[in-house]
């Protein structure tokens, strides 16, 4: 089954990083399922300033998204849920449930928030770096 992708931080800067196997993984998704959808948030996270050109070359092949009313009202109601003030994660959290997509992230208060969805809102499932 073909699986929509939303990009969390840690992903950009692995690529940015140079790590090999993460870029060839963000490869194989693209041409399996598409184009992964990065929230604009995650791109402030992971943007320093610098030269970026690993994770440029990373985002031509994403949907960079736009945070909306609706997604911000979500992720701040979902933060209040978890308890915690993450917004960046929140809105990849809410992002992916938007679209029904899987997370691809190593980081563990995704999974955590996720727990926190609302019961009438698509789950969302985590899938680690490999």
């Amino acid at each position: 089954m073909i699986e929509r992708v939303v990009v969390d931080s840690n992903v950009l800067i692995a690529i940015d990083r140079g790590d090999r196997d993460t870029w060839r993984r963000l490869k194989l998704l693209v041409d399996r399922a598409g184009i992964p959808v990065v929230p604009t948030v995650v791109l402030a996270q992971s943007w320093r300033g610098r030269e970026n050109a690993r994770m440029a070359q990373a985002l031509a092949l994403c949907s960079v998204r736009s945070l909306d009313e609706v997604t911000a009202r979500r992720a701040g109601a979902l933060c209040a849920a978890a308890g915690t003030n993450d917004i960046v994660d929140a809105t990849v959290v809410v992002t992916a449930s938007r679209e029904r997509a899987v997370v691809w992230s190593d980081d563990p208060d995704i999974a955590r928030l996720a727990t926190h969805l609302p019961a009438d809102a698509p789950s969302v499932e985590v899938s680690r770096p490999r």
